[in-house]
């Protein structure tokens, strides 16, 4: 959608007080933002006189979000320099829920690449534990995810539980720190830790037992210290060594509603229905639920720091639905039934 109520040509910007012609440009765009932006969830791009974008943002209420950038204070304004200037229309999408405007927001910052775009780079995740690689395992805490060979879990509730489980895992499998760096006894220690970090306590025993019976030194000593442990914490669902989640949220149009399954931070399958009925939700929950990560692309870390920071906010919400491999399918059924109805209830 466009602005086009002002051929005034937008000159640069030349010191802090906007000359009256930068004014009356901001004033008619922020008008344009509250009457035909919609209050909804959705992702928008500033864009200038040749159409090239500038900047792509979400929100959940497009016309609140928007409208900020131009009733801003001088620092938020200063904070943006060039931008506002530079803007001649904006284009917006609505999407239905937050997740799915944090994926398309992702999508069209890959796609258009505008100049103004910084967070994929400053947005900060929740904490993770990080296990280097065979050659250096050295354990201690992220704040994101990187491609750099090692393996990551999380992200953890908070810094305090991350912090923990890394000191947890230093002192079982005896793996150093980057203050304390040490030679490893053996690649098994290694190996046990990223079993304990990526599937639990159980598979890491089940794979000391094995390397203990062919008479691996250390793995008695590993099995005793996990034996011990009588607390600690679990990442939050559908994070890295997480459980899966299903996101259901509003679709884009009245009456539609949304799936996204999220394994390993990677959304594995994506679905949406008009107005569904009962047996259509049951149809789809075993479709989703045979769904699986083989075959999905690994999203970048870029992409995946940001999905992992919307599930490290949103965990517990009534949108992220969390699938225990315990759960029944009928239990499943129910729970996603109850809130399928609650957001097509009228």
């Amino acid at each position: 959608m466009r602005s086009k109520s002002s051929d005034i040509p937008l000159p640069r910007r030349t010191g802090r007080s906007p000359t009256p012609a930068r004014r009356k440009k901001k004033a008619q765009l922020a008008r344009w933002c509250s009457t035909h932006l919609p209050a909804l969830p959705g992702v928008y791009v500033f864009r200038d006189a040749t159409g090239r974008a500038l900047y792509v943002g979400k929100s959940n209420s497009l016309q609140r979000r928007v409208r900020s950038h131009f009733s801003g204070s001088d620092a938020f304004v200063r904070k943006w320099d060039g931008l506002l200037d530079a803007t001649d229309y904006i284009d917006h999408e609505v999407t239905g829920s937050d997740f799915a405007a944090l994926l398309r927001e992702i999508e069209l910052i890959h796609e258009l690449k505008p100049v103004y775009n910084v967070q994929l780079a400053r947005r900060p995740s929740a904490r993770f534990v990080r296990l280097g690689p065979p050659a250096d395992p050295v354990v201690g805490c992220a704040s994101a995810v990187s491609a750099d060979g090692a393996l990551y879990a999380g992200p953890f509730r908070t810094a305090a539980a991350a912090s923990s489980m890394a000191t947890l895992v230093r002192r079982v499998f005896g793996l150093p720190s980057r203050r304390r760096r040490f030679e490893v006894e053996s690649i098994d220690n290694h190996a046990a830790a990223s079993l304990f970090l990526r599937e639990g306590m159980q598979k890491a025993l089940e794979h000391l037992e094995r390397v203990e019976g062919a008479g691996a030194e250390g793995a008695k000593r590993m099995v005793r210290g996990l034996r011990r442990v009588r607390r600690f914490y679990l990442p939050v669902a559908g994070g890295l060594s997480g459980v899966r989640v299903l996101v259901i949220g509003h679709g884009a149009l009245p009456g539609d509603v949304e799936f996204h399954m999220i394994d390993q931070g990677a959304v594995t399958a994506r679905r949406a229905l008009a107005e569904p009925s009962y047996g259509q939700v049951r149809s789809l929950i075993a479709e989703l639920l045979g769904a699986t990560i083989e075959g999905v692309p690994a999203p970048d870390p870029d992409s995946l720091n940001l999905a992992l920071a919307w599930l490290h906010q949103n965990h517990g919400g009534s949108s992220v639905l969390v699938l225990r491999p315990q759960d029944s399918a009928a239990a499943v059924d129910s729970r996603v039934w109850r809130r399928v109805r609650e957001l097509t209830r009228f």
